[in-house]
């Protein structure tokens, strides 16, 4: 009798246990059970991100209209040389929200002394995050044919199976193995797995099983390149916007030396000469009076300061514009250009400001959404991985395969595991 129970376990044959049986069923169940909300918990916590992101931009947002209001207020009451004196200011503010939005990208550079250098700092960054993102995109485009083929393979064989006319005992019998062979020849990290196949002794059924895991995990592989380009392409989108915003305001970051605000001869005292800061200095400047040397050095004096009313001169503007009927509109053409100037005034110091803070929330915001989508990507492979073993444990405590088979799954799994890992530490 001992030898009879010696021969059916060499043959690698077991005793079905109605215990171990329905123990193996729960455990299965219970698996299931347990990361079926898995998913559902991570699109919470995104959408948790989301309403953060969205408060957060709602009181910058409300915290920069009013600052916008104050300003608004203020300007009509206020001399064209105190504006003018005051543009310095207004360029070294907007350049520290510039300064700060850089930290989001992990990037620490020495701060810009000047517009030119923080547009050569802006330009430097976009440049490269675009580098990474070809490269990124390169990666990802590598992978995506021999994993598609891979799964061609596989579909391939499967449908062959349905087509024999004898029962298939083991898949390398079948013509289509060789495409198969082939396939996993071609996905880095996994020929081991079609080695294991080829031992297997339970039948196409947990061969068929076992090629469907090696899928799925390359597929993961995949998505979370997928994830990795996605990522590339937050930051080289951040860095445009951060670019794009920094040319509006400051153009291409060329300075004038202008005797009006500084004939010392420092160049972070020269002022910019184009984008919205150009345009305003080209509105203010030619108002200011007494036009004198250092006008606003050391620092702005209202005593000193004849310069007109910004209310007066609008106002006076408007008055000469109405009669300009049939004749070349010259005070309308001023009145426009002063109104445009006065308009970028507020704008920099809010609705410009607040972009670059509004955009560096967003970009913070999308890289903590693509974190948890990544964790989420490993909880579902994790997933994939563990589900594959219990389900080869409940197969055999079924009566369906023998012990042997469940330690080829296992290996299997082991050996795709450990290429996934080196892969992600390359």
């Amino acid at each position: 009798m001992v030898l009879a129970w010696g021969s059916l376990y060499a043959q690698g044959l077991h005793i079905h246990d109605d215990g171990k049986a329905a123990a193996a069923k729960d455990a299965k169940t219970a698996f299931d059970d347990l990361t079926k909300g898995d998913q559902d918990t991570f699109s919470v916590m995104i959408a948790n991100v989301r309403a953060i992101e969205q408060k957060t931009l709602d009181e910058l947002y409300a915290l920069n209209q009013q600052n916008v209001r104050d300003r608004v207020t203020r300007i009509p009451a206020q001399k064209w040389g105190d504006l003018t004196c005051d543009l310095h200011d207004r360029e070294a503010e907007f350049l520290q929200a510039y300064q700060a939005s850089l930290t989001a990208l992990n990037l620490n550079p020495a701060p810009a002394r000047n517009a030119k250098e923080a547009l050569k700092q802006a330009s430097d960054a976009l440049a490269a995050k675009k580098k990474e993102l070809a490269a990124k995109k390169k990666e990802l485009n590598d992978k995506l044919p021999p994993v598609k083929d891979l799964r061609e393979a596989i579909d391939n064989v499967r449908t062959a199976i349905s087509f024999q006319a004898k029962p298939v005992r083991n898949l390398k019998d079948l013509e289509q193995f060789k495409s198969l062979e082939k396939a996993f020849d071609g996905v880095k990290g996994v020929h081991d797995w079609i080695v294991e196949i080829e031992k297997t002794k339970g039948g196409p059924g947990l061969q068929l099983s076992m090629l469907d895991l090696s899928y799925q995990l390359q597929q993961g592989e995949v998505d979370r390149l997928q994830l990795e380009v996605d990522g590339f392409a937050e930051e080289e989108a951040y860095a445009e916007r951060v670019h794009d915003l920094l040319v509006a305001v400051v153009g291409n970051g060329e300075t004038i030396a202008d005797r009006l605000i500084d004939n010392s001869g420092r160049p972070d005292r020269e002022r910019l000469r184009g984008g919205e800061f150009g345009v305003m200095y080209g509105q203010f400047i030619p108002r200011v009076r007494p036009a004198t040397d250092n006008f606003c050095r050391p620092s702005y004096d209202p005593q000193k300061d004849q310069s007109p009313v910004v209310i007066e001169t609008v106002g006076d503007l408007a008055q000469k514009a109405k009669a300009e009927v049939g004749i070349a509109p010259e005070q309308t053409v001023a009145l426009k250009g002063g109104l445009l100037a006065l308009s970028m005034n507020v704008a920099v110091a809010g609705y410009q400001k607040y972009l670059l803070m509004g955009a560096m929330i967003e970009h913070i915001t999308n890289e903590q959404v693509l974190s948890l989508e990544r964790e989420a990507l490993n909880a579902r492979m994790r997933a994939t991985l563990i589900s594959h073993g219990i389900e080869g444990l409940n197969s055999y405590h079924q009566g369906g395969i023998t012990g042997a088979d469940v330690a080829n799954v296992i290996s299997a799994a082991q050996t795709i595991a450990a290429g996934v890992i080196a892969g992600r530490l390359h």
